[in-house]
């Protein structure tokens, strides 16, 4: 489209170059040519850019936040230009006295000034476009004090470091660009216009010598350089760069507190006690030196001075001569220049000299209140003072578990990874080639009465998979225009094939629960839709495969922007440099374009000062409708005393969760919630966007139930807290108790540390299960467990970290270890070793470790995939508690084997209930007792009866239960076989 009016453009201009070529009989005026040009080429640059300006405008119309974006434009263009001409205003000035005071005849001429003022003002305005940051304008005005913190040495809260103090050195750093730019435009101007005239003079004699003729000289006389304007340059220069320096310094003592040492972030006892001070004395010797310049003259020769009468220049004064007003001292640059010098190295080389012979001796006494306050401050800066709490656990590993007793825990042990589900649907529920799950969330849904965990993936329209000849205009931007629906499996079950057990499936989406349903499918906003459409046209939009057909729809939401005016179309056509939006024939007045369609370009468009997770969820809301959930962060680089850290690609000391942002998959609509209102950063940017935010209050309850804690953070978290756990300034200096996170097998003797995995437990002292965040850790360059965190994720509880430590003296098996005795057991390595030699491969889930009844409870599901198609299917499950490991192949009989008396063999207890199995269904058993068969019919119909249970609450998920009913059993089995009644 932009080639198209370029092209029209060209047409113009020529055509109104024939006219007048025509009424001028013949002849081409280059004036004329050159206007037309101009107002052409300024044109297109409106038509362009208004068009731009129009969809934006019209997109956040449709948003509701057209105030956010009027606000968005004055942050953007007011204080820039206001900046901008003042400084250009200030250079220009500059100039103008220099040339003033020029005494040639070069600095007077019209060429001098053309070419002066512009660059004058074009110096103003890139000094002012590159040092001030409409951003920390914003944020100045809208900050204030929250009482969070207060650094222990200036005693200034976070707002004052966050937002005053970058503000305070932005206008510092554009005054002393200003100044120095004034000094070196008045230099050049002055030395310009001298050498000028000297270079002419120059010139002319040379050439009179050339011809051989003689040379009288100018008529008029060559100024010599002017020394005194000079000289007064250079002493202004001095002190401009003398006061730059001392602000600067001044500056300076506040970046002691991120200062970097080898075990703490922050000012240090060489830093407060001599930093400071030298900080301060450096300032104060810069002023001296300025009153020096300002008011040290020459005086007169005094009568009887062996020196009274002119004393003989030397090389020095030679030198120096033409750079110096003629009254300053002889004494004066050399005395000047040696003091800044010994300002600006001397401190360094005493801080240093301290360092070394006083503090490194007697380091920990020393530092110790610093080190506090750098664990405090960093705590602080990630949370974890506020909103967490540490707790004792001690873990009984001699304890024999029934995980019946808990079911709430046991309903919703995970036997599915992410990867190996994202693997499984993609093969059994993509439905077309052109579908897709890139993306697997964990939560929970109230299903059926029971708060049970969910994996759910969005059914995403990938049109890169569409062939070739299809990948046309109007199928990428008319027909296919979104996913539709999504599939679900609760964690915890799997048919006996080993795949998951959907309770979402097919298109469009069924599943067996009447409270989860999804009632409008369509994901017109998605992780991956990156491409712009056009919908309620007359080309119907694929809706969803319907078994040799397609079902098509019409987009009836409200999103997008309404296309009905002609010269909105015109612009649409423009801003997306797309004609077809003006020559297609199936746009309509209701016709709409959705914009921004991928949510977190969506998001990062509306609010592009915050930080988002990479890892957005899909979340089913009360009436069936389809939403994703995005965290968004509020970082910064500016926290006293804290501990920088690496998160993504930007390294932070200060992060938090403050606000939750929703996006409706069908009408897009935004909206962000706020969950910390103490956070200083989001306070400050409510005060500037005041629309933009709602409170957690307005949050609806459907949507409430799904917030969880995010990974990111709590990673993050995480790893501060192995070593910020230790409080105490001499076990941090030593680091006596650092941890590591647990590592965990990956591959073939691979290991990487836990990523934090989401689960359904109750928490030790609690009688109610609930949704946590949770990752073990190991002491460091061990694998026994030490310690545990939750983060809690519930509404009632959200936010909240409880740090759970072990007893030293005890050992806890880690992940790692529990791996090596599982590869050690000789009927699951002989398992593992067969799986792997017939070409298949063998895929180890994350092994869970959960805290029950008093005591871990280490999971471990085990897959196998074939080499021909990614279809994993889970194989066996591994329970181990303390040193006993239960290996069976589905959760129900590994449950009912954890709670019998240990065995001579865990691995095989399911013989008898195999065995019970076969005989009441008349099917033979492969290895089962001779004695089973000969029982009596009552006995076999009461565990029948048991076996029946089992396998309908195995069915419904509710494995607890369905592990009692085995167990119940295998009771009846055992005491009949000894000779007793099975009641």
């Amino acid at each position: 489209m932009e080639a198209a009016l370029v092209f029209i453009a060209i047409v113009l201009v020529v055509v109104a170059s024939q006219v007048r070529m025509k009424r001028h009989y013949g002849r081409l005026q280059g004036a004329a040519l050159t206007r037309d040009i101009g107002i052409a080429i300024a044109a297109l640059v409106i038509l362009i850019e208004g068009s731009s300006f129009w969809i934006d405008w019209a997109w956040w119309r449709a948003l509701g936040q057209l105030p956010t974006f009027w606000q968005y434009l004055r942050i953007r263009w007011l204080p820039q230009t206001a900046a901008a001409i003042v400084a250009a205003l200030a250079l220009v000035i500059v100039f103008a006295l220099a040339r003033r005071h020029c005494r040639t005849d070069l600095a007077r001429t019209s060429l001098f000034g053309i070419v002066g003022y512009p660059v004058a003002a074009l110096l103003g305005i890139l000094a002012s476009v590159n040092l001030v940051n409409p951003w920390t304008i914003a944020l100045f005005l809208g900050a204030h004090s929250t009482g969070a913190y207060t650094d222990p040495i200036f005693h200034h809260d976070l707002a004052f470091y966050m937002f005053r103090l970058p503000f305070y050195e932005m206008i510092w750093a554009w005054v002393a660009t200003l100044a120095v730019l004034g000094v070196l435009i008045a230099a050049i101007t002055s030395i310009a216009g001298t050498s000028a005239e000297r270079m002419r003079e120059m010139r002319a004699r040379v050439m009179a010598q050339m011809e051989g003729r003689g040379y009288a000289g100018s008529s008029t006389e060559v100024p010599r350089p002017p020394s005194v304007n000079l000289g007064n340059l250079v002493r202004a220069g001095a002190i401009v760069l003398l006061i730059i320096f001392a602000v600067s310094q001044f500056f300076a003592r506040y970046s002691l507190l991120y200062s970097q040492h080898n075990f703490l972030t922050g000012a240090d006892f060489v830093d407060i006690n001599w930093g400071i001070p030298l900080l301060w004395l450096q300032i104060a010797g810069a002023i001296a030196l300025v009153l020096l310049i300002l008011f040290a003259r020459r005086g007169p020769p005094k009568f009887g001075d062996r020196h009274f009468g002119h004393k003989p220049p030397n090389a020095w004064d030679e030198a120096i001569a033409p750079w110096v007003p003629r009254d300053t001292p002889r004494w004066l640059p050399g005395t000047v220049i040696l003091v800044f010098l010994g300002l600006a190295i001397l401190p360094s080389i005493l801080q240093a000299a301290v360092l070394r012979f006083y503090v490194a001796p007697n380091e920990l006494a020393l530092e110790t209140p610093f080190i506090a306050d750098h664990i405090k401050a960093t705590r602080m800066a990630y949370n974890l003072e506020q909103t967490s709490h540490e707790e004792a656990f001690t873990p009984n590993s001699d304890v024999q578990l029934d995980l019946a007793k808990y079911p709430d825990t046991a309903d919703n042990i995970r036997l599915w990874d992410e990867g190996p589900f994202q693997a499984d649907a993609n093969q059994l529920q993509a439905l077309r080639p052109y579908y897709d799950f890139p993306h697997v969330d964990v939560d929970r849904y109230n299903i059926d009465g029971h708060v049970r965990q969910v994996l759910i993936a969005a059914r995403a329209l990938d049109t890169s998979r569409l062939p070739q000849s299809a990948q046309t205009w109007v199928n990428l931007r008319l027909e296919y225009t979104h996913g539709f629906g999504a599939v679900a499996a609760m964690v915890n079950t799997s048919t006996p094939e080993g795949e998951p057990v959907m309770i979402l499936r097919d298109a469009p989406p069924t599943g067996p629960f009447k409270d989860f349903q999804i009632t409008r499918g369509g994901l017109y906003f998605a992780q991956d839709t990156n491409l712009p459409v056009y919908v309620d046209t007359q080309q119907d939009e694929f809706d969803y495969p319907k078994g040799d057909d397609n079902a098509y729809t019409t987009y009836h939401g409200t999103a997008g922007i309404l296309l009905s005016n002609p010269l909105l179309r015109l612009a649409a056509a423009i801003q997306q440099n797309d004609p077809n939006v003006i020559l297609s024939h199936y746009f309509t007045p209701r016709t709409r374009i959705l914009l921004h369609r991928q949510i977190l370009d969506r998001v990062e468009t509306v609010a592009p000062f915050l930080t988002y997770d990479s890892d957005p969820y899909l979340v089913i809301d009360s009436h069936g409708h389809l939403f994703w959930m995005i965290d968004a962060y509020t970082t910064s680089s500016l926290h006293p005393y804290s501990e920088s850290t690496a998160v993504g690609d930007e390294n932070l000391n200060y992060i938090r969760n403050s606000v939750k942002v929703t996006v409706d998959a069908y009408n897009g609509t935004v909206h962000m919630y706020v969950f910390d209102p103490r956070d200083p950063i989001l306070a400050a940017y409510r005060a500037v966007f005041p629309h933009l935010f709602l409170p957690r209050s307005a949050m609806p309850t459907g949507l409430l139930a799904h917030i969880r804690y995010p990974q990111a953070l709590f990673e993050t978290q995480a790893q501060i807290y192995r070593l910020y756990h230790m409080r105490d300034p001499q076990v941090f200096y030593n680091k006596e108790d650092q941890w590591d996170i647990a590592k965990q097998v990956v591959m073939q003797e691979t290991s990487q540390p836990t990523k934090p995995y989401y689960v359904m437990l109750r928490l030790p002292g609690d009688s109610q299960a609930e949704f946590v965040l949770l990752v073990p850790f190991t002491s460091h360059g061990r694998d026994n467990l030490i310690a545990w965190v939750a983060a809690r994720c519930d509404p009632a509880h959200y936010g909240q970290l409880i740090f759970y430590r072990l007893p030293k003296e005890q050992l806890v098996y880690g992940p790692l270890q529990i791996e090596s005795r599982v590869d050690q057991n000789r009927d699951i390595s002989k398992d593992l070793s067969l799986w792997n030699q017939e070409g298949s491969r063998v895929i180890r889930a994350t092994t869970l470790v959960l805290p029950v009844g008093g005591t871990f409870i280490y999971v471990e599901p085990i897959y196998i995939q074939a080499p021909q198609a990614q279809l994993p299917e889970l194989k066996k499950m591994v329970l181990a508690v303390g040193n006993r490991i239960v290996y069976s192949d589905d959760l129900p009989t590994a449950i009912a084997t954890l709670a019998q008396q240990p065995g001579p063999s865990d691995t095989n207890q399911s013989n008898v209930v195999a065995s019970a199995n076969a005989a009441t269904s008349g099917v033979p058993a492969t290895g089962p007792p001779a004695t089973v068969a000969k029982l009596p019919r009552a006995i076999l119909e009461s565990v029948q009866a048991h076996l029946s249970r089992y396998q309908q609450l195995t069915a419904q998920g509710k494995f607890a239960e369905a592990g009692a009913e085995l167990q119940a059993a295998q009771q009846a089995l055992k005491k009949a076989l000894s000779g007793g009644s099975p009641h």
